[in-house]
This record gives structure tokens, sequence and C-alpha cells, in this order.
């Protein structure tokens, strides 16, 4: 178990199956209800409560006490009886035995998710934009649009996040440049001749200055999972984050779920190297001047709290000459990002037409 993950855990689920006809229910992206894969009769999502912010410092002092126990957990499917080992790292699935949709709700220690955006964007237009995006790639191999095959198993993932909200101060010392400008006579060689002009030369004046800097930030967001690569992860934001809604189990219904497998703590760790750069940015405009030097910036941070939230995502794999390129589908949006085939033969030769453009440009300056 990592540390700082509260054990709270989820709580037991009750069994959703179509009113009509006893089927299994599914979450239709991009509604709000539930489908019935067998008569296609609907049921509508009405989450309870609303998404709210966590203390964090209570949280890592409830979790404190947690140890790891090696215990296995099972889910009983509630279509056919059958009993199943919850997956180490999943939090909903489909029962090996019926293909019953299951969310593993209840198993000990997992932080129950505060809220998620449900899937906007359906199994059909996500393969839709993966074609879109194979055949707009540039300096792709010759009939990638054509041949590349994509895999029928274009999974729905609940991928899981952690939003961090914090009030950062930040004590500073450095120096502050200002420039000021001189006219000198500088000597020069040309045509084999030696020549004095006068040139204006810029000059910089430093003066020390120290202080603080109030800067708060709101839901920096933190992947808590693994599978999606997390250079990926910020490449297929944004996110509208404004549109979250409350956790409920009937949201997962059909999808998997990826199980928080990042603790508390080293997720604000993450939240702190991301808000670093903004920090800086933030103290060299108090430094002020036209230039800023920072010799030393210790950030405190106040008022932290969290909410441990699951954003869709559509992951496939797209197959050419052998080789596998898994993709990755915002499924909110419908950005896609992921691994991708060059043709060296086209990179060569867009680098010779750039060569020759720039020494046409140079002739015929000359």
């Amino acid at each position: 178990m990592n540390s700082g993950h509260p054990g709270d855990g989820f709580g037991e689920t009750s069994g959703r199956a179509c009113r009509h006809c006893g089927g299994a229910l599914r979450f239709e992206a991009g509604t709000s209800e539930l489908r019935c894969s067998h008569c296609g009769g609907v049921s509508p999502i009405s989450p309870s409560g609303e998404v709210a912010e966590r203390d964090y410092a209570a949280h890592l002092e409830a979790a404190a006490g947690e140890r790891e126990t090696g215990e296995f957990f099972e889910a009983p499917c509630e279509k056919c009886g059958a009993r199943t080992v919850i997956p180490e790292h999943e939090a909903a699935g489909s029962c090996p035995f019926c293909g019953w949709p299951m969310v593993y709700g209840y198993a000990a220690r997992r932080m129950r998710p505060d809220a998620l955006l449900p899937f906007a964007l359906s199994r059909d237009l996500a393969v839709g934009r993966l074609r879109a995006w194979i055949a707009g790639l540039r300096f792709a191999p010759a009939g990638l649009g054509r041949h590349a095959r994509i895999d029928d198993a274009v999974s729905g993932v609940y991928v899981p996040f952690y939003t961090y909200d914090v009030l950062t101060r930040t004590r500073y010392r450095g120096e502050r440049g200002e420039y000021h400008y001189t006219t000198e006579n500088r000597t020069f060689r040309e045509g084999g001749r030696t020549v004095t002009r006068s040139q204006r030369v810029r000059h910089t004046r430093w003066s020390p200055v120290g202080g603080t800097v109030d800067l708060p930030f709101d839901d920096i967001l933190v992947h808590a999972g693994k599978s999606l690569p997390a250079r990926r992860a910020d490449l297929i934001e944004p996110w509208d984050l404004a549109k979250l809604v409350p956790y409920s189990d009937d949201y997962l219904r059909g999808f998997r779920a990826e199980a928080c497998r990042l603790g508390l703590g080293e997720g604000f760790a993450l939240a702190r190297e991301k808000a670093a750069p903004a920090v800086y940015s933030a103290v060299r405009k108090r430094i002020g001047g036209d230039e800023q030097r920072i010799h030393s910036a210790e950030t405190e941070y106040f008022d932290i709290t969290f909410k441990y939230i699951l954003l869709p995502v559509w992951m496939s794999v797209f197959r050419f000459r052998g080789k596998s390129y898994p993709i990755f589908i915002n499924a909110r949006t419908g950005e896609v990002e992921g691994e991708r085939p060059y043709s060296a033969w086209k990179i060569a030769g867009a680098a010779a037409l750039a060569l020759l453009v720039l020494i046409l440009a140079l002739a015929w300056l000359r």
C-alpha cells in the first residue's frame, strides 16, 4: 500500500440490471444514463452529493497507521454469482465467467473517488478520431493510412488523478538588474582601414532585493496511475475539470477503471514540481527590473486540499509492418496522443529541401 492512501474504502455497490428484461446495464458515453445491452432500455444516473475538496493533512494523518496486509479480495458477480479475485490495480471491469459489468466497489482500503468526468466520446467516435489522426501524420511511411490495422479492443479506461489546491508563500533574495546606456567610441577594421564610430552601449546596474510572494494554485493535476504513461498524461490535456460530477459506480459500468497507485504524499511532491515554474516566474515578476537574479527562494505550502478523481481515456494499439503503437485519446475532447512510425526518407527529403531553400536565399541576398 502506498503511503498516504486514506483507508476509507469503496462502499458496497448495489446490483444494477435492466428493469425491463434483467439485462446488463452499461453507461452510455455522452449521456447521463445507463443503457441495457439486450433490449436497449435506459435508466438515468442520478449522482448524489457535491464535488468537494478534502483536507490533505487530515488524510495523511489518517493513513499513517496503514500497513500492507497482503490479503486478497473477492467480488461476487451480480449476474451469475461467481466470485472473482479483484485485480490489484483495477476498480471496475467485467465478470470473466459471464461478461457482466462489475464495479469492485467494496475492496478494503481503496480510496473512494470524489468525482469523475464521464465518457463523452463514444467508442465509434474514438475510432474515427484515431483513423483521422493516423491519416494526418506528417512524415509517415507511405501507405500508413491504408494499411495500419487498429485492434478491435479499443478500451475505455477511467484513469486516476489527484488535484491539489494550495497557497504558496515564497521568501526570496536576489538582485534586480536595470539597464542604462552610454555612448562610446569603438574602433574597427574595415576594408584594410581603421575606422572609429560611436556606439550606444548597454550596461546593467544591479541592486539587492528580497521579500515574499504569495501565489495560490487551483487544481494542480497529478496522474496517479500506471496504465497511461506519465509522458502522455500531460499531452492529452486539457480536461474540463469544471464539469466534474460526484462519483457514482454507475459511470464505471461497462468500462475499466484503474485503482489509484500513487500515494497522496507522493502526488503532492509531483504537484510541487509542477507548481515550481510558476512560483519562480512570480518571484521574477516581483523583483522587477530588466533582468533578475534569484539567489535563494524558500517556499512554504498552506491550506492544502485535494480531490481524487477519475478521467476517461480511450486506449488502443495500431499495428503497422509488424510493430505495435499504443494510442491514447482524451474521451472528453478527442485529443489523440501516442507512438507513431516515421519515414526516414521523407524526413531526409524535407531537410534537404530546407537546406536548398536556405542556400538559394543566401545567394539571392548577395
